[in-house]
């Protein structure tokens, strides 16, 4: 051929189109030259073997170098430097082709927020901070000009932890905005504590003047019986406004109260509630505790893979690296999901726990899509997720329907871990049940000895005597808690002026301790596990009078999150067990492994089993 490199020979074999190749023939006798040139140069490293041939084997012809042609030196071939450039293109073109069709399938919007939820789920801590704000028509008819939420949240199922600020701006310029902060904690074992700010300052606003107007309705609220009423009447009528204040007087004691307070409401500690509730509750709850764990994070994952339950659709916003996909409900995968998790060990739980409370069920019928009906003038919700990592950053929902304008931002951040605990201080429902009672009935005009007689009376009433029962016991857990962190603080106290050293050493409390830091009259400190002797002390004595002691905690085996103190009693019994190096688990009666030496968790048994626990981490 005439475009053949000096010193190759003709490629005789067959031709692209016989050999199936696509392309240029010239680059396909080039590719056969390298690979002629590739033989040759294997052939001469065997020569250079052969040469070096032990003495006395057959002596064998070695061929000539190449000799100098024409007088100069023969140019070396270009082929093998063309022949490996074209492997490497190749390879590229492979590779860029694999790529493509991988980057393809990984930046589908279905697949990147399909990622992002299994992502989200497989994480071990998620913390949400955001926004929702509602104006609009509806909202101006009821006299407000623009709600607002700001919240944040820790946890999402059990245990999680919420803030929020609640700020509503009325439509009349001259009422103040009014804005309410709460909180709230849900613990691993259910039990509920909440706190809201601000109320008093709302109660101020709507203080009634002597113009403000007062029905004979309102004595209804005011009064118990017949002849009450009437005298409620007869003093509405000399004195309206003299009773539209003894009503917000009353109210005033109870908000005062309740407002900055946390509050504890714990279904078993009530002593109303029937077993079978009880039961079924605390099967809820360890249902809701499993959803945290792998295989049901997996089942479930598993289950949205093959139902995904969202159509997505990208919409080219951006939140930083992070893309926006706008997601609505798909009727057909909501049944489709629906109808599987029938055959999902979290539905058995759930079904268990129902029929704890109410007796057996029977299992929902098949849902069919046609079935579902979604509303027209559903929110727009847009999830932000990075396409690359599949990590959810954000989440927007906007609304705009029947009057009501509606917009919300979310942020996701996910982390390692998650410690929630027990806010300090919090006081029993049952304990606010009965300041409303106590209040209610001073208005009313009885004397204290007897307001305080028919308040008993009413509980025994409204509870029974055991939840009577159960509400004084309460009221001392609440001492014991505070009793708790306030001893802890000591030890804080006590390794500020130690070096970071623990007042425990080989098991035995230190008496200066307890004395310095907690109670001066508490001398003459004991050996281990007997008591301090506390004549006119009160610092270190518990609700019942008994003085307090130090005990060891013994730390067993594996407690599915945390480890478990093995020698906790089953009800109160005035005893601090202190588990050195370690925290709080988030089991009731858990530790976990701390950080170091210096880190320390108090545990105290409740006068109902509950076990409370405080860790200076």
């Amino acid at each position: 051929m005439g475009n053949e490199p000096k010193g190759t020979e003709p490629f005789s074999g067959p031709t692209p189109a016989a050999a199936g190749g696509v392309g240029d023939g010239n680059v396909a006798e080039a590719n056969q030259a390298a690979a002629t040139d590739i033989a040759g140069q294997m052939d001469a490293m065997l020569n250079d073997s052969a040469a070096a041939t032990p003495q006395g084997a057959p002596a064998q012809e070695v061929p000539a170098q190449d000799a100098a042609v024409d007088g100069c030196a023969k140019k070396k071939s270009k082929l093998p430097l063309i022949a490996a450039l074209a492997v490497i293109g190749a390879l590229l073109i492979g590779g860029g082709v694999f790529g493509v069709v991988w980057m393809t399938n990984q930046h589908k919007p279905e697949n990147v927020v399909l990622g992002s939820i299994m992502n989200a789920m497989s994480e071990k801590g998620v913390k949400l901070s955001g926004n929702v704000n509602l104006s609009g028509e509806a909202m101006e008819m009821m006299g407000i000009s623009k709600l607002s939420i700001s919240s944040t949240s820790e946890g999402v199922l059990l245990p999680s932890a919420q803030e929020a600020t609640i700020s509503i701006t009325p439509v009349d310029e001259g009422i103040p905005e009014i804005k309410i902060k709460v909180g709230g904690v849900v613990l691993a074992d259910g039990v509920l504590y909440f706190k809201v700010d601000g109320l008093m300052d709302i109660l101020e606003q709507a203080m009634p003047d002597e113009s403000s107007d007062f029905t004979e309705q309102d004595c209804e609220l005011l009064t118990y019986d017949d002849d009450n009423y009437y005298d409620c009447i007869s003093a509405y009528s000399t004195n309206p406004f003299a009773i539209g204040t003894g009503i917000f007087e009353m109210v005033e004691g109870v908000v005062e109260e309740i407002d900055g307070a946390w509050w504890k409401f714990d279904l078993k500690g009530l002593g109303i509630v029937p077993d079978e509730v009880i039961e079924s509750y605390d099967c809820a709850i360890e249902t809701m505790a499993s959803i945290n764990t792998d295989a049901t994070k997996k089942e479930l994952g598993e289950l949205y893979k093959d139902w995904p339950l969202l159509d997505v659709a990208e919409t080219g916003e951006k939140d930083g690296d992070a893309n926006g996909y706008e997601v609505t409900l798909n009727a057909a995968s909501l049944a489709g999901f629906a109808n599987n998790f029938r055959d999902t060990g979290l539905y058995a739980k759930i079904k268990g726990c129902v029929e704890m409370g109410v007796g057996e069920v029977d299992d929902f019928e098949d849902v069919k899509a046609e079935d579902i009906e979604l509303p027209e003038d559903m929110p727009t919700i847009i999830l932000f997720a990075n396409p690359w990592s599949h990590t959810l950053k954000s989440m927007t929902m906007r609304y705009e329907a029947n009057g009501m304008v509606l917009q919300s931002d979310v942020k996701f951040e996910f982390v390692d871990a998650i410690n929630i605990s027990a806010p300090e201080g919090a006081r029993s429902v049952m304990e606010l049940a009965e300041m409303v009672m106590v209040e209610a009935c001073k208005v009313s005009g009885m004397e204290e000895d007897e307001c305080l007689e028919v308040v008993e009376e009413g509980l025994s009433g409204m509870l029974g005597g055991a939840a009577l029962e159960s509400l004084q016991y309460a009221q001392a857990d609440t001492v014991r808690e505070d009793n708790l962190a306030r001893f802890l603080t000591a030890i804080t106290d006590y390794q500020a002026n130690n070096s970071g050293r623990l007042p425990f050493e080989g098991g035995v409390e230190q008496a200066v301790f307890v004395e310095r830091y907690i109670d001066k009259n508490c001398k003459d400190g004991p050996s281990s596990n007997a008591r301090f002797n506390c004549a006119g002390g009160e610092s270190f004595h518990d609700p019942d009078g008994v003085v307090y002691s130090f005990v060891p905690a013994v730390v067993g085996g594996n407690a599915g999150t945390g480890l478990e103190v093995t020698n906790l009693p089953s009800t109160v019994d005035y005893k601090i067990y202190y588990a050195v190096g370690h925290a709080c688990g988030v089991n009731e009666g858990t530790v976990r492994l701390g950080s170091g030496p210096r880190q320390i968790a108090l545990l105290m048994v409740l006068s109902n089993g509950q076990v409370t626990c405080h860790d200076n981490q």
